[in-house]
């Protein structure tokens, strides 16, 4: 193997010294929402995803795209809870409920009410209670698109490693005391939660 395979490029740098400052940023955003009510334990780094573990049994994972959007997913409550922050939505109305759709890849289609709440003043719809088809969903396909009540496209986010950043965020908190689920691809293709 050479040697230059291994060291990171001057470019890999700047973008680890990126992802820094980003998951820093995240868990500055996320610090105060109701379901993360304090930073928790650095568990995992995955790909882009940043993994933590909080109180006993609950973990939290988030990724914070380049437009500024942050998905979080965290197991809380003994529920999954699913989140998307963006600072440019100040319409948003603290506590109000907005319809929000998704399509992952063209194929699965979900919908859901969502809460509006505000973390150190970034702005983000929160849905409690998760349907963990829909986080099946999430692990298997690899972009969401995301769309208001109106049927108007909001963003595109990839979800580039997501299989096994929800699957070290359910690992997280079975060794917690949390969520004793297994996620694993069955030999026949599907996914099991």
């Amino acid at each position: 193997m050479c040697l230059t395979a291994i060291l990171p490029t001057y470019e890999g740098i700047l973008s680890m010294l990126k992802l820094k400052h980003l998951f820093l940023a995240g868990l500055a955003a996320l610090s105060l929402t109701p379901i993360v009510a304090r930073a928790g334990e650095p568990y995992a780094m995955i790909g882009g995803w940043a993994i933590q573990r909080h109180e006993p049994g609950n973990c939290s994972m988030f990724a914070v795209y380049e437009r500024g959007t942050s998905m979080f997913v965290a197991y809380k409550y003994n529920q999954w809870h699913f989140a998307l922050f963006d600072p440019s939505w100040t319409a948003l109305q603290n506590g109000k409920n907005y319809t929000m759709s998704f399509v992952l890849d063209g194929v699965d289609r979900w919908s859901g009410t969502f809460q509006a709440r505000y973390a150190t003043n970034v702005p983000g719809l929160f849905l409690d209670d998760v349907n963990e088809r829909f986080l099946g969903s999430l692990m298997r396909r690899w972009e969401i698109d995301v769309y208001n009540g109106a049927g108007n496209f909001v963003t595109r986010l990839r979800l580039d490693n997501s299989f096994v950043a929800m699957t070290m965020t359910a690992q997280c908190s079975a060794e917690s005391g949390g969520s004793n689920r297994s996620y694993t691809r069955q030999p026949n293709g599907n996914y099991t939660m």
